[in-house]
């Protein structure tokens, strides 16, 4: 050692750290390099796909280098902190709302990364988001809330956190009626206890909160959500604009055990639509058996028309429902009432080629003499 001079020693020293740095330096780069083709091969950005993995490291680096922590990417026009979300980072999360993130922005559907976050059911990712002071009451463009898409997806815990931070009393009607829709019996429950008004009429004609939420159930036969709206109580004889309601909706879809539940909670058996039809035409129209004889138990009039002289055994001996038929006939359904045009149930089932039905008639004493309008008989 005593032959190399300090300078020269020295010298060695500082070129080798230099070395070191370099190939750091040069890995680095190589890094970068392959996450940016990475990423641009997916339409993101290279921020975007370290936030999304969980990179906090490279997304550090990437921050440093003067990457824009707001740029979107070109596929699905997310951004970085959005993309984070998507793939539930929250250390990434936390280094984009340092760095700055626009919290709010959204992308080209006007989805924010708190929709995001709620609509994935991502809690923790929630709480930092809303802690960075994002807003609860921004819409996307078919105008989802982070509250409604919670509430679609069934996310209890993020509805609670939501729900907490006070509310829109229209955002609460639409949460109300995403749970419903979706059967999350829970979260209708839970909106109660946040002053969710049931029976306030809307001025978009569609009714009263809880009347809408009641037929949408109805219509997905949700029987949990029905319990819980009546011990809410959801008024069970709303209706729509057109004048129909829960039960005409349990009869038009066959839930015959949602029509026994509505029924027993004393909806209107023999309630009328605009067109003049009860419940009991509409099952007998779309041919719902068992409905039909949940009606005719809680006492449904057999001899009820509608505005074109419909009756419902005229229904369905247009349709050839001959279960129906009989049922109707043994509750002392008029087997030759006459509707539109005079035709009877049987012109109407020999018409339709409905043989069947023909001969339950017959047995029931249908008159063949009877003409129609136009002078023919069946």
């Amino acid at each position: 050692d005593a032959y190399f001079p300090f300078p020269l020693c020295f010298t060695f020293f500082g070129l080798g750290e230099r070395l070191q740095l370099r190939t750091l330096a040069h890995r680095w780069r190589q890094e970068l390099e392959a996450s940016r083709c990475d990423a641009e091969s997916y339409g993101f950005t290279a921020l975007g796909r370290a936030a999304e993995k969980g990179l906090s490291a490279l997304c550090w680096r990437l921050l440093r280098m003067g990457a824009d922590v707001n740029a979107p990417s070109r596929q699905d026009d997310l951004t970085p902190l959005m993309c984070a979300v998507f793939g539930g980072q929250l250390e990434t999360l936390d280094i984009l709302l340092r760095s700055r993130a626009d919290v709010n922005q959204q992308n080209n559907t006007k989805c924010t990364a708190l929709m995001l976050a709620a609509d994935l059911g991502h809690q923790c990712l929630l709480r930092r988001l809303l802690f960075a002071k994002a807003d609860v009451t921004l819409q996307a463009g078919d105008s989802t809330t982070a509250l409604t898409s919670a509430a679609q997806k069934g996310h209890f815990e993020v509805v609670e956190e939501l729900l907490q931070l006070g509310q829109e009393k229209s955002s609460l009607a639409d949460a109300l009626w995403w749970a419903a829709e979706y059967g999350h019996a829970c979260i209708v429950e839970r909106l109660f206890h946040y002053n969710v008004d049931l029976n306030l009429v809307g001025e978009d004609g569609s009714g009263s909160a809880g009347g809408k939420a009641l037929r949408i159930a109805a219509h997905k036969n949700k029987g949990d959500v029905i319990q819980a709206l009546l011990l809410g109580r959801a008024d069970v004889n709303a209706t729509s604009a057109n004048g129909f309601g829960a039960l005409a909706v349990a009869c038009q879809y066959g839930s015959d055990r949602v029509a026994h539940n509505l029924l027993a909670s004393l909806a209107d058996v023999n309630a009328r639509a605009l067109n003049g039809r009860t419940p009991l035409m509409i099952a007998c129209t779309f041919g719902h058996c068992m409905v039909v004889e949940e009606l005719l138990r809680f006492l449904a009039d057999v001899h009820m028309r509608d505005r074109e002289q419909n009756t419902p055994l005229l229904l369905a001996a247009q349709s050839g429902h001959t279960r129906i038929i009989e049922a109707l006939l043994r509750r002392n359904a008029e087997v030759n009432a006459m509707g539109q045009c005079g035709w009877t149930a049987l012109n109407l089932a020999a018409s339709f080629g409905h043989l069947v039905a023909v001969r339950s008639l017959l047995l029931s004493r249908a008159d063949v003499q009877i003409c129609d309008e136009a002078q023919e008989t069946p």
